[in-house]
């Protein structure tokens, strides 16, 4: 069954929605960025129809710097998956961006999704890091049985909202630090 690809049209946002809604466990984000992304003069939202101009797959690329695309919401609907349409997407937005200026582009593949993961590898893409994310929940300020249950002292690191007229100086010496280099100089926006 043969495809092509073409800039997504606000038609498309409903077949996008059948096949998207259960991606994740909770769901997916894709239909709930379609209206912003569509509209991204800094994007393209890319879509592969069948020939009955029936959305299949989509992808999003969009240039985060004059130099630096971001591929993101790549998805294949699953009766369409293993014949070459993510790798033609890719290829598409890659195309796009290097028209664009872009030198260098950037995406990121969930931890334990195997067949993203070597999609991407086949499209020449290649693992530079590992995000790793914590949390601690803040409990309440009685002491556990179970724990030291002695007398309470302050936490030696407290998080203190700063003034805006930091975030320059901040930015500067997080980019100049020695976590730039390792990191490539990325850090996180959303899913960006």
């Amino acid at each position: 069954m043969p495809y092509s690809i073409r800039p997504a049209h606000p038609s498309d946002k409903a077949a996008i929605a059948s096949f998207t809604q259960d991606t994740f466990a909770w769901g997916d984000y894709v239909v709930d960025q379609f209206d912003r992304w569509s509209s991204d003069p800094n994007g393209l939202l890319i879509v592969g129809v069948d020939d009955d101009d029936m959305a299949i797959s989509m992808n999003r690329t969009a240039m985060l710097s004059p130099v630096e695309a971001w591929f993101q919401g790549a998805r294949v609907r699953e009766d369409w998956r293993r014949r070459g349409v993510a790798g033609a997407m890719a290829a598409y937005g890659a195309q796009w961006a290097k028209e664009r200026g872009a030198k260098v582009a950037r995406l990121i593949v969930e931890e334990g999704n195997e067949a993203a993961g070597k999609q991407v590898e086949h499209d020449g893409f290649r693992n530079v890091g590992d995000w790793v994310r914590a949390s601690r929940t803040v409990g309440e300020a009685s002491p556990l049985l179970a724990g030291n249950g002695g007398q309470r002292v302050s936490a030696q690191e407290q998080l203190i909202r700063s003034h805006a007229s930091e975030a320059v100086p901040a930015y500067m010496s997080w980019s100049a630090g020695s976590l730039a280099r390792p990191s490539r100089g990325m850090f996180a926006v959303g899913w960006t």
